[in-house]
């Protein structure tokens, strides 16, 4: 046996180990063959102990190695005519150098293999390589020499007798289709898809057929057709779903869902995603699953769900890694480094993680050759920049480079918002020419593409702003009226309340804008005819869904079976809650002052649901809470989020050059001299409390991405930075007018508000009355000389002061408060109510401390009055205030219905806040939700004559969530609602003066006047007391 035979078998006899995977053994005996040989200069043995030592070293990962035994594979080659194992490993270090991104090396290794494999007869080896060779030069962005070897190709097989395999020319072909559409050559690409798909048609390859359909979609997605586009994903869904191809539907899904998002179709989006979820779950089929929690990730961020965002983009980063998925890890990496930004991180200071994932992604960007993803990360960073008052030249130059990017591409969406992101950095550097220059440019190519209408609202809010800088406040109008066009359209289409949510913060930058402008066009002009334009638009800025229910009579949600289980769902959840938080207090009160007579059943229910053995009963224990409330709420906060898409809510679309109120407001004026006031005041930006947590995931935590709409707004709060003054419009009907109000500390006024509701201090409230005496000055205080009311209308934070106390405005005259002039418009009915009162009174709850003998005393002396006059009542009272007895009485129309018991506020979520009823257990609530679902009968006139019932919060948008919203949208159009906890001594004497000035014929706002003035001059001068009341909605409400 001659030496080469030898070490023949000495190599399969190492490679019968390695195939045992006694890859120990099997290495070992390579490493001797290999020395052996090299010692008796046996070459062949050499080179093939070698090749078979770099397959193993390259299947460890341990390129270096792998490419030094290829190398001396090669060397022991040279000379000799085994052409096609030279070829071989040519090619096997080419994907060594592929692996591990040097593609210049891998493109001469494959070259190399290509220019060998020449000679050898092997056409089928022959594509593969020139496959390879065409991908190389993609990843090095030589688009143009990668085609020219996909069209050489194509010919080639074209030209070749011997038939290959069927898919082999479509698979070309749509390569090179995915390369023209890489370059931004769309009806080239879409010329050479067509031809692939009618290729696999023809040799019916459905599952090939489908997948080029579906690259078809992502060209026309490209391409800014994405209305074509979704109907073709829905068409491979289809033709998925008959052929059984689950894995395939549900990347298509994926693509679906991503061209939703480009149409702003959110809900439908979220839907797709979360049924492609499901699929890959099911299928376990993870290639696509990074992807598919980015995209997730990527709506929730958009509706400022930042906690989950991030948490999916960590979790699909996680599983990124895991796969080696190079372009999903770059993708998590930008977008978590965007949220680090956009949550107001510094970017050169506590910024590690944020800087080293952008700079990681971009790295990776590179090397897999994927120009857009670079540009993408370029236009985040440039937006951090921005952010940072010191590196605006930063942000310049990372937008330029991906605008640079974005024209290669020819990706007008990216180059628009590349020229926004621009102008925005020249806007911030106070260069208004250059950055109107660029808006415009971005505006331009943006009305070419036909696409992202909501960025192209934010761009002209931005032009318009730039406009009024410069005092051209024509141009500045024209820009903001034509945002508002696009926003509203955008507002009118959707049915979610969270996406509406999201579209009227870019609106209300835009009303901001144009309010601005006419106010300071009157002041340059002299003209106050540009004032009447401030009225239209402070309408249709403010709760104008509300009037707009009102008008139309829609003033209950539209119930169908499915929302009617939601809400009662909610209703029972809310009852729980509150069952446990009565046993909370019940500890509390065992506690303090042990057992009393008919207690003794809660203190068993007590002992029955203690938690890890807790014994209540003793009176020493933390309250009862834990982790039930918490699950409760969280389930609450879901019902009540599927509730609010599916709430009816018209979201009218209004067409902003033609709407105007002004004759139909006028009508408020014409009976009496009557006067508005509306207070004006944006904030001047809006940043995010920078002290931020960082949400992860614990290793054997289970990861269940949740895909309903969460009900928490925003995690990181959103901080208003207020004017010191506001604007102040003043309006009666024929003259208008403008004033500013003086200089206030508005931290201030919110932390006394804050204060005097937590501890009810007197000494607080007093100084609250200071402060706010001094906000208005005394040239506004003079218009209301002749003035018969006062229409008070204010804006963002300022429906939270309580004007009621400055006395030169609510002892001086009738005074109403409200959301907007066509809200009270809306809300008149000057016809004479019917008779009719409903009292619930005193819902004790069978406990001393809840007791409100001075509710029983205010509606005994009411009642009384009424008797005098002959008008009917009903009345529930203690024990028979029920929830269901109010629900079953309030069928029956009351003129008046009057609440003399306790409400509270929620300020964690206002749709929670709510008048309580009498249970024999706790107590039964009527939430917000219950009393916009439930409509009462006629348009009755609401006393809450309860504790903290005219307390409300902000929604996005300065639309007022709480009690006031929910009984106008029951239809009260008239409401007398508290401004903090009512004195018992006080509120008899209070509530029978108002009915005695109601019942005389006096309206609403007049009769509550005249009370107030009579507790101040005859019972107290203490703002606690004759402050207590606000009146909301109509003031001219009459009486019998």
């Amino acid at each position: 046996m001659n030496r080469e035979d030898q070490g023949q078998m000495d190599l399969e006899r190492a490679i019968s180990f390695i195939n045992r995977g006694d890859l120990v053994q099997g290495i070992s005996i390579l490493k001797q063959v290999l020395k052996k040989a090299e010692r008796e200069n046996d070459h062949s043995t050499s080179s093939y102990a070698n090749y078979i030592l770099g397959q193993m070293a390259g299947c460890e990962e341990k390129y270096e190695d792998a490419l030094g035994h290829y190398k001396q594979a090669l060397a022991y080659l040279e000379g000799t005519d085994e052409e096609a194992h030279k070829a071989d490993i040519w090619y096997r270090m080419g994907w060594i150098y592929f692996r591990v991104k040097n593609y210049k090396e891998a493109l001469k290794c494959f070259q190399k293999d290509l220019e060998i494999s020449k000679g050898i007869k092997d056409f089928k080896g022959f594509v593969d390589r020139i496959d390879t060779i065409s991908e190389t030069l993609q990843r090095l962005g030589r688009f143009k020499e990668a085609l020219e070897i996909y069209e050489g190709e194509l010919k080639a097989i074209e030209s070749y007798v011997v038939e290959l395999d069927k898919e082999e020319k479509g698979f070309v072909l749509d390569d090179i289709a995915r390369i023209y559409s890489t370059i931004g050559k769309y009806n080239e690409a879409l010329e050479y898809n067509q031809k692939a798909i009618e290729f696999f048609e023809k040799n019916n390859n459905m599952l090939e057929k489908i997948k080029a359909m579906g690259h078809r979609a992502l060209i026309q997605f490209y391409a800014g057709e994405f209305e074509q586009a979704v109907s073709l994903h829905q068409l491979c869904c289809d033709l998925c779903e008959k052929n059984n191809f689950l894995r395939e539907k549900a990347s298509f899904l994926l693509n679906q869902g991503a061209t939703y998002t480009m149409l702003e179709r959110f809900q439908d989006a979220f839907n797709v995603f979360q049924e492609s979820l499901r699929i890959q779950e099911e299928n376990k089929s993870y290639d696509q699953l990074s992807n598919t929690l980015i995209q997730i990730g990527e709506l929730y961020e958009k509706f400022w769900r930042i906690k989950y965002a991030i948490n999916h983009y960590r979790r699909a980063l996680q599983i990124a890694e895991e796969l080696r998925d190079s372009a999903c890890i770059a993708k998590s990496k930008q977008n978590i480094a965007r949220i680090l930004g956009k949550v107001g991180r510094k970017f050169f200071s506590v910024d590690d993680e944020l800087s080293s994932h952008f700079y990681n992604a971009l790295k990776i960007s590179d090397e897999i050759a994927d120009l857009n993803l670079k540009a993408e990360i370029l236009w985040d960073m440039g937006t951090v920049y921005r952010d940072n008052d010191s590196s605006y030249k930063k942000a310049s130059e990372m937008f330029q480079e991906s605008l640079q990017i974005f024209n290669t591409l020819e990706n007008n969406f990216g180059k628009g918002r590349a020229l926004f992101g621009l102008g925005e950095v020249f806007q911030k550097e106070n260069k208004l020419d250059e950055a109107i220059d660029h808006y415009q440019q971005a505006l331009e190519v943006l009305r070419k593409a036909k696409q992202n209408s909501e960025l192209r609202a934010r761009i002209l809010t931005a032009l318009g702003t730039m406009y009024q800088a410069r005092g051209d406040y024509r141009k500045a109008t024209d820009s903001f009226i034509e945002a508002l066009d696009i926003m509203e359209l955008l507002i009118s289409s959707v049915s979610s309340e969270e996406i509406r949510k999201s579209y009227r913060v870019v609106e209300i930058a835009a009303f901001k804008g144009i309010i601005e402008s006419f106010i300071e066009w009157s002041k340059k002009e002299q003209n106050k005819d540009y004032l009447l334009e401030v009225v239209r638009y402070l309408d249709l800025i403010k709760a104008r869904e509300i009037a707009d229910k009102i008008k139309t009579d829609e003033l209950s949600i539209e119930t169908c079976p499915e929302l009617n289980e939601l809400i009662e769902k909610e209703q029972k959840l809310i009852e729980e809650r509150m069952r446990l938080e009565r046993l909370e207090q019940g500890n509390e009160l065992f506690s303090k002052t042990g057992l009393g007579e008919g207690e003794e059943r809660l203190k068993n229910e007590l002992k029955a649901v203690s938690w890890q053995g807790l014994k209540l009963a003793g009176g020493r224990q933390n309250p009862y809470r834990g982790w039930r409330i918490e699950k409760l709420m969280h389930e609450w906060k879901k019902t009540r989020a599927q509730i609010l898409e599916r709430c009816k809510d018209p979201g009218l679309r209004r067409n902003i050059r033609e709407y105007n109120p002004i004759p139909d407001l006028q009508h408020i004026f014409e009976q009496e001299d009557v006067v508005s006031w509306q207070f004006i005041y944006f904030p001047d930006r809006i940043e995010f409390d920078r002290t931020i947590n960082v949400w992860t995931f614990s290793k054997d935590e289970e990861y269940k991405p949740t895909l309903e709409w969460e009900s928490s707004d925003v995690e990181f709060p959103i901080k208003e930075i207020l004017p010191k003054q506001f604007t102040i419009l003043v309006w009666d009907g024929k003259n208008i007018d403008i004033f500013e109000s003086n200089e206030f500390d508005n931290e201030e006024v919110l932390e006394l508000l804050y204060q005097f509701h937590e501890q009810l201090s007197p000494s607080t409230l007093n100084r609250l009355k200071e402060v706010l005496g001094t906000i208005l000055p005394e040239k506004l205080i003079a218009t209301l000389e002749g003035k018969k009311k006062l229409l008070l209308i204010p804006h963002n934070v300022l429906h939270l002061y309580p004007w009621e106390l400055i006395t030169a405005l609510s002892l001086k005259i009738p005074l109403v408060r409200s959301y907007s002039l066509e809200l009270i418009r809306s809300c008149m009915k000057r016809e004479q109510l019917t008779k009719d009162v409903l009292f619930i009174v005193n819902p004790n709850f069978n406990h001393s401390t809840w007791d409100l003998p001075g509710a029983e005393e205010e509606a005994h002396s009411i009642i009384a009055l009424l008797k005098s006059v002959g008008v009917k009542y009903n009345i529930l009272e203690r024990g028979n205030a029920k929830e269901q007895a109010f629900t079953e009485i309030t069928q029956k129309e009351f003129g008046i219905i009057h609440f003399a018991g306790h409400g509270i506020y929620d300020t964690d979520d206002p749709w929670l806040s709510g008048i309580l009823f009498y249970h024999p257990d706790s107590y039964d609530i009527r939430t917000v939700t219950e009393l916009v679902r439930q409509r009462f009968k006629g348009t009755p006139l609401f006393i809450l004559s309860a504790c903290e019932t005219g307390r409300s919060k902000f929604s996005r948008g300065d639309e007022m969530i709480g009690l006031i919203r929910g009984l106008t949208l029951a239809g009260a159009t008239s409401i007398i609602a508290t401004n903090w906890v009512l004195a018992d001594q006080v509120a008899p004497h209070f509530m029978k003066a108002f009915y005695n000035h109601f019942l005389q014929g006096k309206d609403a706002g007049e009769s509550l006047f005249e009370a107030r003035k009579q507790i101040y001059n005859t019972i107290s001068k203490d703002p606690f007391d004759w402050g207590v009341y606000a009146l909301f909605g109509n003031p001219f409400k009459m009486g019998a």
